[in-house]
């Protein structure tokens, strides 16, 4: 059995009734959604048609009622050592604490248990899984799959980045990299914008088109948006690497120190939005017929604009702007193609229900 999920505007689905359990029962899917059978036109609150979970009430809950603090409903014993909580190990279900142990703990504990790492790689993979972590939570759809998250990721920095590197000793890449160096405006221009920013977009891209390409289903653009930034942040993390290393540190102390935290921060940020803009237009041309290439180019085209003429602007306001315009021309993606997924979802119920 199968269900259409809608909350906040949108509609997903359908789903298996297990899938749609399951998601609840997490609060990936909101106690307010309304669900619909397939072959159905009737929607009902998911709390009065699938089991699993109580839900509360509209009434107030325990949570709610105001706090009396001289009211003695234990022993202040409960309160200053909780041991039954302790011994019983109910605390580790509380997930959003774990996450909060692993993220404020993870350096201290590579350095301390693992001096024989990198630092530069540790440093660099801990900031980019702290942007994988929000960027996940922020824009999951309820078709994302972690495991496949979790491959972009990973694979961009490992298999993509190698054939790029490989790439880049030979012609053509070899000769647009020395045109960054030019003092002639078109030159430097087009070095940067074929040499980086079409060549980076393409290695971060590869792992998009493999999934989209093994996908057996079409997954919705907004989904293959956070594969392509996982991929991006994955990128992130040689290029934190590659410029702690052997770049910043021949700017000196002090500027050699904030373009390390430039490096961690907003770049890896920044290639999550280039390659998530390239996913959109790759996760769009599943859903065309004619012209799905020219549209996959199209998109890797938009990135790699925007990429290059940010690398080539870098350090001046222009820069900014390019940053600033990445960030809203893809939330704007996003939210048009939530609207057009609702409208096709919905146009789905219609025809399933004729």
């Amino acid at each position: 059995m199968k269900y259409f999920v809608s909350y906040n505007g949108h509609t997903y689905g359908p789903y298996l009734q297990r899938d749609v359990i399951d998601w609840w029962k997490v609060r990936q899917i909101p106690d307010h959604a309304l669900i619909c059978k397939v072959g159905s036109e009737e929607w009902q609150p998911i709390n009065s048609v699938m089991p699993g979970r109580t839900v509360p009430s509209a009434k107030a809950t325990v949570a709610e009622m105001p706090f009396q603090s001289h009211a003695a409903i234990t022993s202040p014993f409960e309160w200053l050592i909780p041991w039954r909580i302790a011994v019983s190990f109910q605390w580790l279900n509380e997930g959003g604490l774990i996450a909060l142990l692993i993220i404020g703990l993870s350096p201290i504990v590579a350095v301390t248990f693992f001096p024989q790492f990198n630092a530069y790689w540790t440093v660099s993979v801990y900031f980019s899984l702290l942007w994988a972590f929000f960027l996940y939570h922020f824009f999951k759809t309820p078709e994302t799959r972690f495991i496949a998250c979790g491959v972009a990721f990973f694979f961009t920095p490992i298999f993509s980045v190698a054939t790029l590197l490989e790439a880049q000793k030979n012609f053509p890449l070899l000769q647009l990299d020395a045109a960054t160096d030019s003092s002639e405006f078109w030159p430097r221009f087009s070095g940067f914008l074929l040499g980086v920013g079409l060549s980076e977009e393409l290695c971060k891209a590869a792992i998009v088109l493999l999934i989209v390409w093994r996908a057996r289903v079409p997954f919705t653009p907004s989904t293959i948006v956070l594969y392509g930034m996982m991929s991006g942040l994955g990128f992130g993390i040689f290029e934190g690497i590659f410029y702690q290393q052997y770049v910043n540190p021949n700017a000196g102390e002090e500027t050699g120190y904030l373009l390390n935290i430039l490096r961690l921060t907003s770049l890896p940020f920044l290639h999550s939005m280039w390659t998530g803009l390239a996913a959109y237009f790759i996760g769009t041309a599943r859903f065309i017929d004619n012209g799905r290439w020219i549209t996959t180019l199209l998109g890797l085209i938009v990135a790699a604009i925007l990429h290059g003429t940010y690398d080539f602007f870098s350090g001046t306001w222009p820069s900014v702007a390019v940053c600033v315009g990445s960030v809203v021309l893809i939330l704007i993606y996003l939210f048009n193609s939530q609207k057009l997924e609702s409208n096709l979802r919905l146009a789905n119920i219609s025809s399933v229900s004729s």
